[in-house]
């Protein structure tokens, strides 16, 4: 065979290869857009799905629409309303005020008509008497007790034989006090106690929700940044993967040194292990708001609240009134004041004077006895206090001794409101200085990684710089939510120490709960 059969041999299988894939193409060709639609929906499914569980493997926070729930602003405010309404903090001191008014309602019921049963029913052998009545008792501020009453009673004897063993007696008894109990100042005392008392415990529960709102605003912001470097972390991990793998890449081309790739190796495990340190941080931080709440579920918007915070144009003017301790400090000088007066009053003696009005009647039966009635009165002087003072020479000698100590706290407790109130002003004034070089810190690190990514890629540094550049970028970026966080809870911080942080302020110094 020549090599023109060989030539024209080739050319005819050639020819018939050609024409059996031509047929084959057309065939299926009608087939082709379905599969290729199927396929690209599987792929699409299937790289969704494995790009979701790669992300939750590695520790890193998947796509969420929990920006979208409300905004950061009301989403403080509603946590802080959640906490006002069902936390234990709360509802202990619902519970402090109601024990106090009761307390009130204790001493007020010592002033109202008293009705005392009187009955002794009984059996013995000999000597014996049975008796049955009512009494009625009143005290009245100025120290006058008024008691009335009526009583029958029976006296029987197995040993001899008693003529009036039946009675009856009616009578009405008046008592003065003098000199110790002499004027309303002395009988009001336990009244008067409970009702300061009470409105102590109701300052002290204001005081006690100003702190509450301040620890609750606090421990919700912390949950808030801790999530924020949690994505923070995410990001800086899958920055550090692509490099890594850019790196690894250019080593198996022999484009960069071997200590290229260790360093990038390095920094993706620092990244790695930055973030699970991030994941449980959120963990106990979501604790902690679950705890304030009492075991209650909370949403966190990831996102730190926009705050303005508004204070009065003469704010050290309304200084110390506007604390609460202050004004707990004055009712405890207040208390301290009856104590000291009711300390000298119990030093007089305690002398009554009794006045008594009485109709008894005594025979064999009680409608004798009652026909029988006789009338009588008696004045008399009764000495109730022992000659032995001392009990009460040490309760005034207590009571001297606190008052001079509430003068040395009134002081120290002035200084200290001014010296807080001052450090929370300066503390405030800081954070907004590091919020203002934070935002300038964030776009320099940026736009020193633009540069370094620019060198990197054109071979005029290594990756040391690159990486830098990116731990900068991340550094700063922690900084400047740091900086928000610290800015927001100065100004709570402020607040409390200004003695005006209530629901109102916080709605006036959110713009998004103010309106327009």
């Amino acid at each position: 065979m020549n090599s023109h059969s060989i030539q024209r041999l080739h050319n005819d299988r050639t020819s018939r290869l050609s024409a059996f894939w031509n047929q084959r193409f057309q065939v299926s060709w009608g087939y082709t857009p379905s599969l290729l639609l199927l396929a690209i929906i599987f792929l699409t499914l299937f790289a969704g799905c494995f790009s979701n569980a790669f992300a939750l493997e590695k520790g890193e926070k998947p796509e969420s629409n929990i920006h979208n729930f409300q905004p950061p602003s009301k989403a403080l405010f509603a946590f802080l309303q959640q906490v006002l309404r069902s936390s234990d903090t709360v509802r202990n001191l619902d519970e402090s005020l109601l024990i106090s008014q009761q307390g009130v309602l204790a001493a007020e019921h010592n002033f109202e008509l008293r009705l005392v049963p009187l009955a002794t029913l009984g059996a013995s052998s000999g000597h014996d008497s049975q008796l049955i009545g009512m009494e009625g008792r009143k005290l009245f501020s100025g120290g006058q007790q008024l008691t009335v009453g009526a009583k029958g009673e029976q006296i029987q004897s197995d040993d001899y034989v008693i003529t009036h063993s039946h009675s009856v007696n009616g009578y009405i008894r008046l008592s003065q006090g003098l000199f110790r109990r002499w004027d309303s100042n002395y009988t009001l005392y336990d009244l008067d106690r409970s009702q300061l008392q009470h409105q102590r415990q109701q300052l002290d529960n204001l005081r006690q929700i100003q702190s509450l709102l301040l620890t609750s605003a606090r421990g919700y912001l912390d949950a808030v940044l801790t999530k924020l470097r949690w994505e923070r972390g995410a990001l800086s991990l899958k920055r550090s993967r692509l490099h890594y793998q850019e790196v690894e890449s250019r080593f198996a081309l022999g484009l960069v040194a071997k200590s290229d790739l260790y360093r990038a190796r390095i920094a993706l495990l620092n990244s790695e292990n930055s973030l699970e340190k991030s994941r449980y941080q959120v963990s106990v931080a979501e604790q902690n708001l679950r705890e304030q709440l009492a075991g209650g579920s909370v949403d966190v918007v990831v996102e730190i609240p926009q705050f303005t915070p508004v204070f009065p144009e003469r704010w050290r003017q309304l200084l110390p009134d506007s604390r609460l301790e202050w004004s707990l400090l004055l009712l405890d000088n207040q208390l301290g004041g009856l104590a000291f007066a009711q300390a000298k009053r119990n030093l007089l003696p305690d002398i009554s004077l009794d006045l008594s009005l009485e109709e008894r009647g005594s025979s064999s039966s009680f409608t004798s006895a009652a026909d029988a009635l006789e009338s009588s009165w008696s004045a008399r002087l009764q000495l109730r206090s022992d000659l032995d003072n001392f009990a009460e020479q040490s309760a005034l000698l207590r009571e001297t001794i606190n008052r001079g100590r509430r003068v040395r706290e009134q002081e120290a407790l002035r200084r200290k409101i001014a010296r807080e109130v001052d450090d929370a002003w300066q503390g405030l004034q800081t954070a907004a200085k590091q919020r203002a070089i934070g935002s300038e810190l964030l776009q320099q690190s940026h736009q020193s990684l633009e540069l370094a990514q620019l060198r990197y890629q054109r071979g005029l540094s290594s990756n040391l710089e690159l990486l830098d550049a990116e731990e900068q970028m991340h550094t700063a970026e922690m900084a400047v939510d740091s900086y928000e966080v610290e800015y927001v809870v100065a100004a709570f911080t402020l607040a409390h120490h200004l003695g005006i942080l209530d629901m109102d302020w916080v709605a006036l110094s959110l713009p998004a709960m103010t309106p327009p």
